[in-house]
């Protein structure tokens, strides 16, 4: 009876450990990576040019202002190059002065808008360089300073005077609504005479130039109803008889 007790025990022990053998290493599952979702960069957006501002129609070698009107979607820095097939153009700004040429025709100024990103715009536009009427060579002595909205930089020109004489400046604004502007003029000496100069609705001026030879500035800040301003400087080389 013993012998038989010792033998089922036997039995029962190779019949475990054979179980343990072949049901193996239970297999773990590695666990998965957890991905994060790509984060999307925000596209650029060139630059847009929405015109090129200037005078309808200028005389031949007369400086005319020129602005070219430019946005930038993401509010980006940005920087002009401009370029004209007849004249001369000089300015590294929104604003830049055309030496008009000396012969009437119409001539094609271009605009290349570069953002701090590297995206570039570009626009070109026709302007007309007519003759000065023989009237106006003769009688009109009006100096026309002519200024575009909305412009950060000073449109300057100078022009001879006599000692004592008196000369009129006009303000030519492109750009902007008449009705709606207000115009301060300043002089360093001299005077300065205007209809509704006080008031500051003044777009023509005369001056009266001193008695002492020399370069005299006049200045006018022109500014519409929404604070846009636009500068300009005339100087007088005011010389003796």
């Amino acid at each position: 009876m013993k012998r038989n007790l010792t033998a089922l025990y036997a039995a029962l022990l190779l019949a475990g450990v054979m179980a343990i053998s072949c049901s193996g290493t239970p297999q773990t599952v590695p666990p998965q990576p957890v991905t994060q979702q790509e984060v999307k960069k925000p596209e650029l957006k060139p630059p847009v040019i929405k015109d090129i501002l200037g005078p309808k129609e200028a005389a031949p070698s007369e400086d005319t202002a020129i602005t070219c009107w430019a946005v930038d979607p993401d509010g980006r820095k940005l920087t002009y190059n401009w370029s004209v097939d007849n004249g001369t153009i000089t300015g590294q700004g929104r604003s830049a002065i055309w030496k008009t040429p000396a012969q009437p025709g119409s001539y094609t100024i271009s605009v290349k808008v570069v953002n701090d990103a590297g995206l570039e715009a570009s626009q070109s536009k026709s302007f007309t360089v007519v003759p000065v009427p023989e009237t106006h060579k003769t009688t009109d002595t009006t100096v026309y300073l002519k200024l575009s909205f909305p412009s950060n930089d000073v449109v300057k020109i100078s022009a001879p005077l006599r000692v004592t004489a008196i000369n009129e400046i006009q303000c030519v604004i492109e750009g902007a609504e008449a009705s709606g502007l207000t115009f301060k003029w300043s002089a360093p000496v001299g005077k300065l005479s205007g209809n509704k100069l006080a008031e500051g609705k003044a777009s023509r001026v005369g001056w009266i130039a001193p008695g002492t030879p020399g370069d005299y500035t006049i200045s006018v800040l022109v500014t519409d109803q929404s604070g846009h301003e636009a500068r300009g400087e005339v100087t007088f080389n005011v010389y003796a008889d």
